[in-house]
């Protein structure tokens, strides 16, 4: 009959743990979640000034703040179109290391898309996703509607 060896070896248990630690302390070295896309296309009134642009901002759920924004130039006709991504990333397993899977249940919350010109900001609306964007089979999100921007009423 087989019998395991009582006593392992110092290079045995070396060698292979070095392999789990390594993943262990690189969650990047495990799959992490998908992102999302966000879509957002729209048209600026009264186009004027060569700085005009259109900031987009995504809040996550749970927070209030915006994260990193966006920034586009409106086309010759004013429109604009934008996609940006949302990492959909919460945390994940045994003390963040995704040994036991990743929770990818993160989702947007509402997107803020501000009419700027140079630093100014003209005026901001805030679009809830819930209410404002379908999704998509593949979990994106798209604006139901084209957004009108103007400088007097946003």
């Amino acid at each position: 009959m087989f019998q395991l060896p009582m006593r392992i070896s110092y290079r045995w248990f070396v060698t292979a743990l070095t392999p789990v630690l390594l993943m262990l302390g690189n969650t990047n070295a495990c799959a992490k979640c998908d992102s999302v896309s966000i879509a957002v296309q729209g048209s600026v009134q009264e186009q004027s000034g060569p700085e005009r642009g259109v900031r987009v901002e995504l809040v996550p759920a749970g927070r209030t703040r915006p994260k990193t924004p966006l920034t586009v130039e409106p086309g010759p006709e004013g429109r604009f179109s934008v996609i940006v991504l949302f990492d959909t990333f919460n945390g994940g397993g045994l003390f963040g290391t995704g040994l036991f899977g990743h929770d990818c249940s993160r989702r947007p919350e509402a997107v803020v898309v501000s009419l700027i010109e140079g630093r100014q900001v003209l005026g901001t609306q805030r679009l809830s996703v819930r209410d404002e964007f379908e999704m998509d089979s593949m979990g994106n999100y798209r604006l139901k509607r084209p957004l009108t921007l103007r400088h007097d009423r946003l």
